[in-house]
């Protein structure tokens, strides 16, 4: 990420305080059916509603963005709620955290095609990503974010290669934005799932 892109984000999560917007439903749906709660990453997850949500239904959530005011805000909400959380400052366009392994990461409305071939190194094996993220098809209604930041219809399951889809959903949602949506895993070693 150049540092100005990094110094807008900075300057957002600081001036957004501690606001903080609901979680996904698909989210919230998908991480629901997974079974019990492990280790989670929230993937460029900003100020932590998905983290904060994930802490609460007991997963063991690490939440890394590039802000480090988002990082303060989520942990300063998570103090609050009588929730442990983790936080990690990283870069993610330099490439994966040298964290994990995850039994679970997020990944909601980013986007990084180098970041996707690689989510396969930060899931323990079973371990499954949960993602959601607008097309290029989400311009017929809305302005942003710009083309540069859409997936094209159809791009997604490609960029997971080394993952198993269990699920995908590519159209309008209920938000009225127009997404791919996927739960992929981590096959085993003995090439079982979970």
């Amino acid at each position: 990420m150049s540092e100005a892109e990094r110094v807008e984000w900075e300057t957002r999560h600081r001036e957004r305080g501690a606001g903080l917007s609901e979680p996904e439903p698909f989210i919230l749906s998908s991480v629901s059916r997974l079974g019990p709660p492990g280790t989670a990453c929230d993937l460029a997850g900003g100020t932590g509603r998905h983290t904060l949500w994930l802490a609460a239904q007991g997963w063991a959530t690490t939440l890394i963005d590039i802000a480090p005011s988002a990082l303060e805000v989520a942990a300063a909400l998570a103090k609050e709620s009588g929730l442990a959380i983790s936080t990690a400052e990283h870069d993610l366009d330099a490439g994966m955290p040298s964290t994990g392994p995850f039994d679970l990461a997020v990944i909601h409305h980013y986007l990084n095609r180098r970041l996707l071939s690689e989510v396969e190194s930060i899931l323990a094996p079973g371990g499954h990503l949960v993602m959601a993220h607008p097309t290029l098809i989400n311009l017929e209604r809305h302005d942003r974010p710009s083309r540069r930041y859409l997936l094209e219809p159809g791009e997604l399951p490609s960029l997971l290669s080394t993952l198993e889809i269990a699920s995908y959903f590519e159209g309008w949602t209920t938000q009225g934005r127009h997404e791919a949506r996927v739960v992929a895993w981590r096959p085993q070693s003995n090439g079982a799932g979970l």
